[in-house]
């Protein structure tokens, strides 16, 4: 069970018809990238809702500048844990 960081009351996850119990849910789509950390739910939620993003992430910004320098490629590959807002 999940607790809200700000009051410490319990959070249910949000019912799921297609969650298994026991079992990964796997969302595929477009994740953002950014060198900035968001904290901004309505923010998080206007690029969901304008650019159809799924996730944000931050670290591959770190990966893609340093691949950059020294003019290698590279792939990221992420698994996203929280919402994205002033809980973080």
């Amino acid at each position: 069970m999940l607790h809200d960081p700000a009051d410490g009351t319990e959070v249910k996850h949000p019912y799921d018809l297609r969650r298994r119990k026991g079992q990964p849910r796997i969302f595929a789509g477009t994740i953002g990238a950014a060198d900035t950390l968001l904290k901004n739910a309505r923010r998080r939620d206007y690029l969901r809702d304008e650019l159809g993003l799924r996730a944000i992430e931050m670290e591959g910004a770190g990966i893609a500048e340093a691949a950059r320098e020294v003019k290698a490629g590279y792939l990221v590959v992420r698994g996203i844990c929280d919402y994205g807002d002033e809980h973080k």
